[in-house]
């Protein structure tokens, strides 16, 4: 099994989370309250997900990924405040 660890540094918001994960894929729900497309980052390095966003709060998150993962297949979505990647 695969295991994904979260850290929020320094003050930000961390932001709800769930993960759900398939023998192929993972799938991140995160809430991000009035956040716009414009205002998320995501990066992925070293096995490393950080997202920082910015909107009426400043979020960050981040995920440890214990498993091999393609960067070029990390996809993400935000639709009604929800952030799916």
């Amino acid at each position: 099994m695969t295991t994904l660890t979260a850290k929020n540094p320094e003050s930000w918001a961390t932001p709800a989370a769930d993960v759900f994960e398939s023998e192929t894929s993972y799938l991140l729900q995160v809430d991000l309250p009035g956040v716009g497309k414009e205002d998320c980052q995501l990066n992925f390095d070293d096995g490393v997900l950080e997202l920082e966003a910015t909107g009426a709060h400043r979020f960050r998150r981040r995920f440890t990924v214990d498993a091999p993962l393609e960067p070029d297949a990390i996809t993400a979505n935000l639709k009604d405040g929800v952030l799916n990647i």
